[in-house]
């Protein structure tokens, strides 16, 4: 099955796009903080549920740009950073690492964070809290 892609709006009026300020990975869960256009901080928090995350450079993510250009069009991940992803490769990886153990979990989400830099993509069983 091939993954889905879908646009994530968290709340309303998000900004289209965000740059990575930092990664925080520590006893108070995970934190991804952006930047805005306009010089504001965005802070997504998962303090608990996270079950993996991987940072990769843009760049390094050519086939799956590619494969998004070509099922969705270029703007779909170039004018917006959010995204849930269905039938995700990274899930699937990952419940097979877990040999049977999140299985028959449908409550495990994939989250990509995509700016011009970096693309990170966590797998939680938890929402972000979000501070704007």
């Amino acid at each position: 099955m091939k993954e889905i892609w879908e646009r994530w709006e968290p709340v309303q009026s998000f900004p289209k796009r965000i740059y990575l300020q930092s990664l925080i990975d520590n006893k108070n869960g995970l934190t991804l903080l952006f930047e805005t256009e306009d010089d504001k901080t965005i802070a997504f928090n998962f303090d608990s549920g996270v079950l993996s995350y991987r940072n990769i450079d843009e760049g390094d993510m050519y086939q799956t740009l590619c494969d998004l250009d070509k099922e969705y069009g270029g703007e779909f991940y170039s004018k917006w950073s959010l995204f849930k992803v269905e039938n995700s490769s990274y899930l699937n990886w990952f419940k097979k690492e877990g040999s049977g153990k999140w299985d028959y979990k449908d409550d495990v989400k994939h989250y990509v964070f995509m700016t011009s830099d970096d693309v990170v993509e966590v797998l939680s069983n938890y929402s972000p809290s979000i501070r704007l």
